[in-house]
């Protein structure tokens, strides 16, 4: 590689020479003073345009500079502004995320109520079907009551009919005898008028004679007495006695005093008969009513309280479904992640804060 060195002599004003790389002069150029003072002079002349052209630029570079710095203060107070807002946000954050956490435990909280709500609700379900159980087998029990009450009404009624027979017969009886009684005598009357005019007396009956065998003639009649009368008993009346074993009192035993033999002291009571019916294995009428009264009453209190149940357990439907509600609104207003525009108000004051930290390292370097 060639060097370059300047040679000075007294003669030349500069001069220069090319040597090689072992340091032998290959070449030399020497230049005049006008050389020198052209050449200096368009060199002078180039360095005041560039200095001209430094002094323009650094003027310009000034107002930039200051233009620069105005807008840094400007920037260093809108992200002094920024980072107040984002100290603020951050805060606003902290405080959602305490929410938030506050408002999942109560969330919890109300889920294992709701969930406890649920088991009482079945409990009660449960209780429910139990009295419904418990008011089929009263309807049952009813049922067969009621069964009970029209079988004995029905024999009751049976009785009734019976007994209603038994007058009538008891009346039919006394009325066929009075006829009877009426045509005997129509009959005596005719036959001792007939007698009278036609009859020999020596070979009839006179009417003493017919009297007396009419007499003898048992004509019966039919009587209720209380108790079996002990004087002026009729040989021919039917006595009927209450019978006193009969929870009815309806009943008779049917007594005839015949003679005896002797007469009147082997005279006596015969029993002909007894209507009886045994009742004991049946209600009476007061014990089914009062019956009846009560099975209504308990039915009644089972279906106030089968009602109570119903309204409470509405009341508790009622509740779970307003927790539920409650529940479900926590859980969509609960906010378990940034929303966008969150986000995007957070992106932009870290990119201010970046942009603060650039301008400030940019100056500092500058």
């Amino acid at each position: 590689m060639a060097d370059y060195n300047k040679i000075f002599s007294d003669d030349l004003v500069a001069g220069a020479a090319i040597r090689d790389d072992q340091g032998r002069i290959i070449s030399t150029t020497y230049l005049t003073e006008g050389d020198v003072d052209s050449t200096l002079g368009t060199r002078v002349s180039t360095l005041e345009t560039k200095v001209s052209s430094l002094e323009t630029t650094t003027t310009s570079l000034s107002s930039d500079l200051s233009t620069l710095s105005t807008r840094v203060t400007t920037l260093e107070t809108k992200t002094s502004t920024l980072e107040t807002k984002t100290s603020a946000l951050e805060t606003k954050t902290s405080a959602l995320e305490t929410t938030t956490t506050s408002l999942s435990s109560r969330a919890s909280t109300l889920e294992t109520k709701v969930s406890s709500l649920e088991t009482t609700t079945t409990s009660l379900s449960s209780r429910v079907g139990t009295l419904a159980t418990k008011v089929s087998s009263l309807e049952t029990s009813t049922t067969s009551l009621s069964n009970r009450v029209t079988t004995l009404e029905t024999t009751t009624t049976s009785l009734s009919s019976r007994v209603t027979t038994l007058e009538t017969d008891l009346t039919t009886t006394k009325s066929s005898l009075a006829t009877l009684t009426s045509t005997v005598n129509t009959h005596i009357s005719d036959t001792t008028a007939a007698l009278a005019l036609k009859a020999d007396k020596a070979t009839t009956y006179s009417k003493d004679d017919v009297d007396q065998l009419i007499s003898t003639i048992p004509k019966f009649a039919i009587e209720v007495v209380q108790t079996l009368p002990t004087q002026n008993i009729s040989y021919t009346t039917l006595y009927l006695v209450p019978d006193s074993s009969s929870s009815t009192g309806q009943l008779y035993t049917e007594w005839i005093y015949v003679k005896g033999n002797p007469s009147p002291s082997g005279d006596h009571w015969e029993r002909l008969g007894i209507q009886r019916i045994d009742l004991s294995n049946y209600y009476t009428k007061t014990e089914i009513d009062t019956t009846v009264t009560t099975i209504n009453s308990s039915i009644a209190g089972v279906a106030t309280r089968v009602t109570s149940l119903e309204t409470t357990a509405t009341s508790l439907s009622s509740r779970v479904t307003t927790l539920e509600t409650k529940v479900t609104t926590l859980e969509t207003s609960k906010q378990d992640k940034l929303s966008t525009t969150q986000i995007s108000a957070i992106n932009t004051v870290v990119d201010l804060n970046l942009h603060s930290r650039t301008f400030t390292n940019w100056e500092s370097e500058g």
